[in-house]
């Protein structure tokens, strides 16, 4: 019979205590916690005999200032590491700021233990994180084609539509799902949703692919720049919880405007901006072709 698979989470906390609290609800869900009080420790053991088997970070004290070089010091050896981040308070700065530093959840503490098993749960199956959580910075390899550039940012936005948007919005004349909206037990879905749309709008700057076309098709430039805007103000619209801003008229309209406005930037940016750069016709940002 094979063996399971050991999962393995790295664990950066300073607090003995809370180390020990930490290993006891993941051990129940089947993990072997390793723990680190310092970063300098826990890269150490990334970096040692066994660092491979780690398939998962938690860093349990969040910090805005320090926490992006944290997860920048993780990521150096292992790219695609998922890291899950806990933080004291429950700002959504740190929420957003978290996340576009590459973290793939944010948790706020005190974190219920079935909370932390289900984030476990969720990143330890997934040696690289996926979706907008990515960093641009990790994004931006020196190799990447047109094509490339142009699916990533395609796909990007059909993965914000089905799914973050479209489970709990519901497609047109279904039953809102509220409580199938990622984090929606923080009430961070729509600034998760919204640090998704900042991210791509960075990379498309970034990568300025938009600007590699000729003049007479620079208003492929601004018109996707102009959709995302609509996008991050739609976002700022929706202030309450899922379940209370579907209920609202006013916040419902803006998370159905921002349903149209991933097939609007699909369309720019899938179709017009792949036409503008003049791929070849059998190219499909869509379907990776």
């Amino acid at each position: 019979m094979r063996e399971q698979e050991t999962k393995s989470l790295l664990l950066v906390e300073a607090d003995p205590a809370e180390r020990r609290l930490v290993s006891a609800v993941a051990a129940r869900a089947g993990w072997i916690t390793v723990g680190a009080d310092c970063i300098e420790t826990a890269v150490g053991l990334l970096q040692g005999p066994h660092g491979r088997e780690v398939q998962a970070a938690l860093i349990a004290n969040w910090d805005e200032a320090s926490g992006p070089e944290t997860i920048a010091a993780l990521r150096e050896g292992r790219p695609g590491l998922p890291v899950i981040v806990v933080a004291k308070s429950e700002s959504v700065t740190d929420a957003v700021n978290a996340m576009r530093s590459g973290a793939t959840d944010f948790l706020s503490s005190p974190v219920a233990p079935e909370r932390l098993v289900e984030a476990l749960a969720a990143n330890g199956d997934r040696r690289k994180p996926a979706g907008e959580l990515i960093p641009v910075s990790e994004k931006m390899t020196p190799d990447l084609s047109l094509e490339q550039l142009v699916g990533s940012l395609a796909h990007g936005i059909e993965n914000v539509r089905d799914t973050r948007l479209l489970p709990f919005v519901g497609r047109q004349g279904e039953k809102p799902k509220p409580k199938s909206a990622l984090f929606w037990r923080s009430g961070l879905t729509v600034p998760a949703i919204r640090a998704n749309f900042e991210g791509m709008l960075d990379f498309l700057k970034a990568s300025q692919i938009t600007q590699a076309t000729a003049d007479d098709n620079l208003w492929v430039d601004s018109s996707t720049r102009f959709e995302f805007d609509n996008a991050l103000r739609a976002a700022e619209v929706v202030t309450t919880p899922v379940d209370i801003a579907l209920a609202d008229p006013k916040q419902r309209k803006a998370l159905d405007y921002l349903i149209i406005l991933t097939g609007s930037l699909q369309t720019l940016l899938g179709e017009n901006l792949a036409a503008a750069l003049g791929l070849s016709v059998g190219f499909s940002s869509l379907d990776g072709d």
